[in-house]
């Protein structure tokens, strides 16, 4: 009876045949992915309540309350740092609204930036897609290693000297989009 070899480089021929056909699937959903995602970035970017994405307002008013985040940014694109801004309506009276600060540096606005008693003037572009309640904003939630609920996190940080009882838990807010270093120190009104 006669005996039939393998050949043994045909083995590893066929499974780096398998294998790289699988590197390329791998490969391809990955691009494919990206691509979803970088669309998807641009689309939600692109959906302010003004008839023009990119038409730019200016608006003066004073840091109500700093948020406090573990999340900045994803690695590709902007980061982004939220904060609580009273727009000035007419003397005396604010509109508390939300600012994404957009920056691509290391780091986003400064501590000094956060101080009520100063006035700012910010270019700011609306973004429907991130307004949000006050109460949203607030807590962070938080589990522990195994997946159970522990208590959240304030993440609220009034500013001193900011008007007490303006930011009501239920209250939305609408979102504005500000680009690094698209803001200016004003003249106080007083």
């Amino acid at each position: 009876m006669m005996q039939i070899q393998e050949c043994r480089g045909c083995n590893m021929f066929r499974q780096s045949s398998h294998r790289s056909r699988g590197n390329s699937r791998s490969f391809v959903a990955l691009v494919a992915m990206l691509l979803a995602s970088v669309y998807l970035h641009g689309q939600s970017a692109a959906t302010p309540d003004s008839k023009d994405a990119s038409t730019t307002i200016f608006i003066q008013g004073r840091v109500l309350a700093a948020i406090d985040s573990p999340f900045h940014g994803a690695g590709v694109g902007p980061k982004y740092e939220s904060f609580i801004f009273g727009l000035e309506k007419t003397k005396g009276q604010m509109l508390p609204i939300k600012i994404r600060y957009a920056y691509f540096g290391r780091h986003g606005l400064s501590a000094s930036f956060f101080d009520y008693t100063k006035r700012y003037e910010l270019a700011a572009v609306r973004d429907a897609s991130c307004d949000e309640t006050v109460s949203s904003l607030s807590l962070i939630r938080n589990v522990d290693s195994s997946g159970r609920e522990l208590p959240p996190t304030d993440a609220l940080r009034p500013m001193n000297g900011a008007p007490k009882g303006l930011l009501k838990p239920e209250m939305s807010l609408s979102c504005y989009i500000v680009e690094e270093e698209r803001f200016k120190a004003v003249p106080s009104d007083k």
